[in-house]
């Protein structure tokens, strides 16, 4: 069967698929990125020097915090993805392949808002929403 008459056979799967597919690389992306963002010192800003982080002027402690924040998250991932890999295979088992699309879907949903949400908490408190965001991303890699 070619993939023309697969997606007529089962396009909303697809649709979620590629939806899923598309908001995982996006996570992956911007995790980076997002992480050096939330990083705050007492160094001021200075206009001709890119640090990553509009509350701190030190390039090099804005990479070193935010490198740490990221390798605390993949942690965090891991050991999510390691619990929820056997609690949701039982899911799947005993009911079916739904509830586990759905469960799929809801920490996807709890992950992209997690992230949201984070941009706007004050620096000390961004912390546990990007914990929180990789935690649900943590049920991606199932």
């Amino acid at each position: 069967m070619g993939m023309k008459q697969a997606w007529k056979r089962c396009p909303r799967v697809h649709a979620i698929f590629l939806l899923v597919c598309f908001t995982f690389m996006l996570y992956s992306n911007l995790a980076d990125p997002m992480a050096r963002s939330l990083v705050v010192c007492d160094e001021p800003l200075n206009a001709s020097i890119f640090t990553g982080s509009s509350r701190c002027g030190d390039r090099l402690l804005v990479i070193e915090r935010g490198q740490e924040l990221v390798a605390g998250a993949k942690v965090v991932r891991l050991g999510v993805t390691v619990a929820s890999a056997t609690a949701l295979g039982v899911v799947a088992d005993v009911r079916g392949r739904k509830a586990f699309l759905m469960i799929y879907l809801i920490a996807m949903l709890a992950s992209v808002l997690c992230n949201a949400c984070t941009v706007s908490l004050e620096p000390t408190e961004a912390w546990f929403g990007f914990m929180a965001a990789a935690a649900f991303a943590g049920f991606f890699s199932v």
